[in-house]
């Protein structure tokens, strides 16, 4: 453990150990609590002789935030280190209401890779997320984001997934789009126009945000 602030959890690959991120650890400790470790069965860590499973490897990493006392956290994961941390996500999908938009569906659709296509459409199916539907009300929303600059209007999809969600009360977007969704701008101009106009305010957050 390294640094002060919001807590960064590195989580490393199969057959690797904490120390792989030690280049990234110096960096990242300027602004970050950086937290690296051994997972079972991998460097200081124990080594039972018990199967490792994916869900045995997930509660590992809660147990970890749960004894640093850490409810949230951004979790970085290298090869294996990353299926972990995308599953302990999923994890907690059981406990929230979720969403997605009809663009969402629309974009799937438009993958070429028909295995990662497969793979986001079993995600959706496995945990019955249901989808939201566009509506006039959400597209003239979405135009007044893009004429207040918030989003360019060559990503409008992005601009209507916004005005999606906040037509229809949604509590949170969660995104991995750092460029034009989950961006301070972003966020502050969507937070002003919401209140302008009398609409939910929406926090707008990343995957790792709502981890814990």
């Amino acid at each position: 453990m390294q640094g002060t602030g919001y807590p960064v959890i590195m989580h490393h690959g199969y057959g690797a150990t904490g120390n792989i991120w030690i280049a990234q650890m110096k960096e990242l400790s300027k602004y970050f609590k950086v937290i690296t470790l051994d997972s079972r069965g991998s460097g200081k860590s124990d080594h039972p002789v018990n199967p490792y499973t994916l869900n045995i490897l997930v509660e590992d990493l809660k147990g970890l935030m749960d004894s640093l006392k850490i409810e949230k956290a951004h979790v970085i994961g290298q090869s294996m280190g990353g299926w972990i941390a995308q599953n302990f996500v999923f994890k907690l999908i059981n406990e929230y209401e979720i969403f997605i938009s009809d663009i969402v569906l629309l974009e799937i659709e438009q993958v070429t890779v028909d295995q990662k296509k497969q793979l986001l459409l079993d995600v959706i199916s496995k945990y019955e997320i249901k989808a939201l539907e566009s509506s006039k009300e959400a597209e003239k929303l979405a135009d007044i984001y893009i004429k207040e600059g918030i989003i360019p209007e060559k990503y409008y999809n992005d601009a209507l997934h916004i005005a999606i969600a906040t037509k229809n009360k949604m509590d949170a977007i969660v995104s991995w789009n750092l460029t034009h969704i989950v961006k301070f701008k972003t966020k502050y101009l969507i937070k002003k126009i919401n209140k302008k106009f009398k609409e939910k305010d929406v926090i707008i957050c990343t995957p790792e945000e709502m981890v814990y």
